[in-house]
């Protein structure tokens, strides 16, 4: 049982399909990742009692079909270590014989056979996704999404699609995040699981589309080389729309440079529990108050904006606010407010379809 394969696709197929060994240590073979070698491919499959992920790559030569479990990270050391741009190695009962110009390496193997199988979805609304649309969803998503036993629906990204439009909304109850595309997909709502972010993220890096079937219970993503598939989390999503305001009368538009430079400045002064930020709508300046009473320590910044609506202050977590703005794409963000016990709506030019909002804090 002998491959010979391209050094860097062996590594590239560890670090994908082996994303998930040694995630879940309820079963001792979950901590490798299971290496499947037909004549002309070699696939790595890693599983986490979760979520199932694959990624298959060409073989320069096999003499057979076999299967093995090993360690993909140990591996993958290893064999970034060799100088050879090609690489051999065979199967020798329990022991992985990697061969080299300076000699040979031996590894310790497990036998497959126990490995679950992934749980692939064959009946559900099936979709063709812009694999960019997903790269940024996932990307702003994961600094929304709650890290919270106690709320697990709020702990993944919700997809949905309705009315003609698809979308997706993270968030974890202070901030929240929601965008969405039209579509002639079927009605359904379903959380993938945080879990499934980087997995999906790594298999749609390098592809402009991937296929999607979502089920009842499990969700798969497919492009011509990996597969992801993730069982979803239960429960039923809070219906985020009821706390997007309508009405927030306030317009403020303002450079996200400036106003982002000068949040990071004054959160340094903040309090380091609380992190509130004291923000002070006038006519055409913002002013900006962090301070720290233990401490002593104070900042207050003032940046230049264009109002329209009442005067209003408000107080906001900094990094929670920071982050917002970082994700706004535009030179000029435009800040929604209403009174003090309002979110904080941000308003991005280049994606109208986004929102973005901050609870407020009280302001003692």
């Amino acid at each position: 049982m002998q491959t010979t394969i391209l050094k860097k696709d062996f590594i590239n197929a560890l670090t994908i399909g082996g994303a998930m060994a040694g995630k879940n240590n309820t079963l001792p073979i979950l901590g490798s990742a299971k290496v499947e070698v037909t004549s002309d491919t070699l696939s790595v499959h890693s599983f986490n009692g979760e979520s199932w992920v694959t990624k298959q790559t060409k073989v320069e030569s096999a003499d057979t079909s076999f299967a093995f479990c090993i360690n993909p990270n140990d591996l993958a050391k290893v064999l970034k270590s060799l100088v050879e741009e090609v690489v051999t190695f065979a199967i020798e009962g329990n022991l992985l014989r990697i061969s080299h110009i300076k000699g040979t390496i031996e590894m310790p193997i497990v036998q497959s056979d126990a490995f679950p199988q992934a749980q692939e979805v064959h009946d559900g609304t099936s979709l063709t996704l812009n694999a960019d649309k997903v790269k940024e969803w996932l990307s702003i998503a994961t600094n929304f999404v709650a890290n919270d036993e106690l709320r697990p629906v709020m702990t993944g990204m919700y997809i949905y699609g309705k009315d003609g439009r698809m979308g997706v909304c993270a968030t974890d109850a202070h901030k929240l995040f929601t965008d969405s595309i039209e579509s002639d997909c079927e009605e359904f709502g379903v959380i993938l699981p945080s879990s499934g972010f980087k997995p999906l993220l790594n298999i749609i890096a390098n592809v402009s589309e991937v296929s999607a079937v979502i089920g009842t219970k499990n969700i798969s993503f497919t492009t011509s080389d990996s597969a992801l598939h993730c069982r979803l989390v239960e429960g039923n999503y809070p219906n985020f729309k009821a706390v997007i305001p309508q009405n927030n009368g306030v317009a403020v538009k303002v450079s996200k440079s400036e106003l982002l430079d000068s949040v990071n400045r004054a959160s340094l002064m903040a309090n380091k529990t609380t992190s509130l930020l004291k923000l002070s709508v006038g006519d055409s300046v913002m002013g900006i108050e962090a301070h720290d009473m233990d401490f002593s320590t104070k900042a207050c910044e003032n940046v230049k904006v264009e109002k329209t609506g009442a005067d209003v202050t408000i107080g906001v977590k900094s990094d929670f606010f920071a982050t917002c703005l970082g994700i706004v794409g535009a030179e000029d963000v435009v800040l929604r407010l209403g009174d003090e016990r309002r979110p904080v709506l941000f308003e991005d030019s280049l994606c109208k379809d986004r929102v973005m909002l901050v609870m407020p804090m009280m302001i003692n």
